[in-house]
């Protein structure tokens, strides 16, 4: 008889044949069946959407399709979104939008009847500065308004999915104008990793390494796990990755194994339990985005003169080596872009080298 393969999040399948069959147990009764994908990716998509809808239906989410309003569709929503366990802050921020920016524009109309002139008319009104009431000190933004509708473009998606919607609307999009990008240029790193040391906050210190000296995402940085530090190799490696193609180590920045080395004896000495490298006061997560944001802002204001966004962390790493001479294809690897033209976005050009490219072709030109 073919032998079955070691069952994966609740899939397994016989002799790498056939579809993946899955088994799980829910509210004390065993599901069991095939998923009808013979990779394992699909298989797990599929197996999270059943799961998803027997939670939905244990919580009677499901409700006549023909009589759901906006409003109605939005709890609905909300339900879903805390089975799924989404941020809570994307929770408040949809809920917010739709309640203050759409449903007073266009009433609580059935979710059925949404069309592409009721998109118009939400775009309108967000835009409309003379626009009376407790909104009228917002600041109108191409980008403020394309947030509203990719959120309400989430409300709909889950409609669509709930056959609640017949036809989806269109969504008029704004040009929104390119946002000056900030970094921290080569010839600042000296004096803005002093000002950083003097904070002594070690978690604060090392994210920030970890984001300008190894390019890591933000989030990558604070949810670093120790099982990922490799000290005997000098290398981490990533869990989590927004480029799926990328796999393999990373070496560790030489000025940031004396600090991880410190931190990991006064983690043992204190007997500090936690898988993560930079723990909550809970212990049982990692640090969160409000704490670096906090100490980020208070550290560029010092230094930079200015606030500076968590991203502009990993935007410096990229320009930095990337103006100190460093191929292409190499910082687009350690930065683990897929497309060569996402490194490309993230340079931004200095003035200092600028200038030197003008006075370049003018000696060209004048044979000086």
């Amino acid at each position: 008889m073919p032998k079955k393969q070691k069952m994966i999040n609740g899939l397994t399948r016989k002799d790498n044949k056939g579809p993946y069959t899955y088994q799980f147990n829910f509210k004390g009764k065993t599901y069991k069946g095939t998923t009808d994908c013979y990779d394992l990716e699909s298989a797990k998509k599929w197996l999270l959407k059943y799961k998803t809808e027997l939670s939905l239906n244990n919580i009677d989410l499901k409700a006549n399709s023909s009589v759901m309003k906006i409003s109605h569709v939005l709890k609905e929503w909300v339900k879903y979104a805390k089975v799924r366990k989404l941020s809570s802050l994307y929770i408040y921020n949809l809920v917010a939008r739709i309640n203050n920016h759409v449903i007073p524009i266009i009433g609580d109309k059935l979710i059925r009847q949404l069309n592409n002139a009721d998109m118009k008319t939400i775009v309108s009104a967000y835009m409309d500065n003379e626009r009376p009431g407790r909104w009228k000190h917002i600041k109108r933004t191409a980008g403020g308004c394309n947030n509203l509708l990719c959120h309400l473009s989430g409300l709909i998606t889950f409609a669509e999915e709930q056959d609640y919607i017949v036809k989806r609307p269109k969504f008029p999009f704004l040009e929104e104008q390119e946002k000056e990008k900030k970094i921290i240029p080569s010839a600042s790193l000296p004096a803005f990793f002093k000002a950083l040391d003097d904070m002594k906050e070690a978690h604060f210190s090392l994210i920030v390494r970890f984001c300008i000296l190894n390019g890591l995402r933000e989030s990558e940085a604070r949810s670093m796990k120790w099982s990922q530090i490799d000290l005997y190799n000098k290398t981490f490696k990533l869990d989590k990755q927004k480029n799926k193609a990328f796999s393999g180590g990373l070496d560790l920045a030489p000025s940031m194994i004396p600090i991880i080395i410190s931190m990991k004896k006064k983690t043992e000495e204190n007997n500090v339990q936690s898988l993560f490298l930079f723990p909550s006061d809970t212990k049982t997560g990692y640090r969160s985005r409000n704490y670096l944001v906090a100490l980020l802002n208070k550290l560029t204001i010092q230094v930079m003169g200015y606030k500076m966004s968590t991203h502009a962390l990993r935007r410096s790493f990229i320009t930095n080596i990337l103006i100190a001479g460093v191929d292409p294809f190499t910082v687009g690897t350690l930065a683990r872009h897929k497309d060569p033209k996402t490194t490309r976005r993230y340079f931004v050009p200095q003035q200092e080298a600028k200038k030197a490219a003008i006075d370049l072709i003018d000696k060209l030109a004048t044979g000086s």
